[in-house]
């Protein structure tokens, strides 16, 4: 586009017969004026239209930085749901290890106090029998005495026999008692 300027600086040759200068400068400068008016708007919007195209190029930009964003944060997001997947997996299996490492343990406790009643019942059995045994013996022993002694010493010698036989009776009854209570507590544990 030629400036306002030079429209004004132009100088045209005179000749003969030509139009009356005076309606020609007049509309020259009429038509100068709305080129310049023209000429400014143009420039206004050509201005206009770079700081559009720059405004364009940031946000194009911006766009692209902004897409960018969003896939990385995309991918971080399926990345974290992956993991988290993987971790809930893991913590699942250790549980289900734990319990099963508790119930494995709860049975063998189980069985060691099955066998524990069990020995305790053999105990108290074979504590039975040995008592008997003894208080069997006892009557033998009993049985087989010479009372042959006077009778003021057999007497004595009977009372101080049943006196030991009736202590031992009585120590073996508190055992025996002793073994009942613990098998009862063993019981109830």
């Amino acid at each position: 586009m030629i400036a306002p300027h030079e429209l004004k600086n132009k100088a045209f040759n005179r000749a003969m017969r030509g139009y009356v200068m005076s309606e020609v400068d007049d509309y020259i400068s009429f038509l100068i004026d709305k080129y310049t008016e023209v000429y400014r708007k143009n420039l206004d919007l050509e201005n206009e239209l770079n700081k559009l195209k720059l405004k364009y190029s940031e946000l194009h930009n911006d766009e692209d930085t902004i897409r960018a964003v969003i896939v990385k944060a995309q991918k971080l997001g399926e990345n974290i749901v992956s993991q988290s997947r993987v971790d809930a997996d893991k913590i699942v299996e250790a549980s289900r290890e734990t319990c099963r490492k508790n119930v494995e343990e709860a049975e063998k406790k189980i069985a060691e106090s099955m066998a524990e009643v069990e020995r305790i019942k053999q105990l108290s059995e074979e504590f039975r029998q040995r008592l008997y045994d003894e208080y069997i013996s006892h009557l033998e022993i009993l049985k087989g005495m010479d009372l042959s002694y006077d009778l003021s010493s057999k007497k004595s010698l009977s009372e101080e026999v049943e006196a030991q036989t009736e202590e031992r009776i009585t120590k073996a009854k508190d055992k025996l008692d002793t073994i009942r209570s613990d098998d009862d507590e063993t019981f109830l544990v």
